[in-house]
């Protein structure tokens, strides 16, 4: 990014390393970063400094543990819910979906609650057609176009997922 307020003809400058070495771009690299500002104008002044502390998140986080509901008296026009925990805190946008497996069948169960949370629940309606012997959580979660599932950074969620 630049240097905000950066007078005309003037150029900013940035410092990984204490100010010893000033460069015109900051390059951060993942995780915590300490990086110096300072302004350079037209006629060569040199601003005094300013310290920047950031976190560089490049990490999508990762579906790492799902709660399944039972399906014991659960017939056609019931609601199933199904918790997804992630590695860290996820914001859904539109209506991004997880897969099921019902019976042998996929199926896909809606975002329902948790935005911005680490677990988030999605609602699946049984139908009629559905076998209703056995519920596993798919392999996938799923953005159709208009959806989002990321992290506060804008990471996507990783598409596959190891929950349990």
């Amino acid at each position: 990014r630049a240097v905000w307020g950066r007078e005309a003809g003037g150029r900013g400058e940035y410092s990984r390393n204490g100010g010893a070495v000033w460069r015109a771009r900051a390059r951060p690299t993942a995780g915590q970063n300490l990086v110096q500002v300072r302004q350079v104008d037209r006629a060569g002044n040199v601003s005094p400094s300013t310290s920047v502390s950031f976190i560089l998140d490049r990490t999508p986080p990762r579906g790492v543990a799902a709660s399944l509901p039972g399906l014991s008296g659960v017939g056609p026009g019931d609601s199933l819910t199904v918790s997804l925990s992630f590695t860290e805190a996820v914001l859904a946008t539109g209506g991004p979906l997880v897969a099921l497996d019902l019976g042998g069948q996929r199926r896909w169960a809606a975002y329902a609650a948790g935005s911005g949370g680490r677990t988030l629940q999605f609602r699946y309606g049984v139908r009629p057609s559905d076998r209703l012997d056995r519920l596993a959580l798919g392999s996938r979660c799923a953005t159709p176009r208009g959806t989002a599932l990321a992290d506060l950074a804008g990471n996507p969620v990783a598409r596959g997922f190891a929950a349990s």
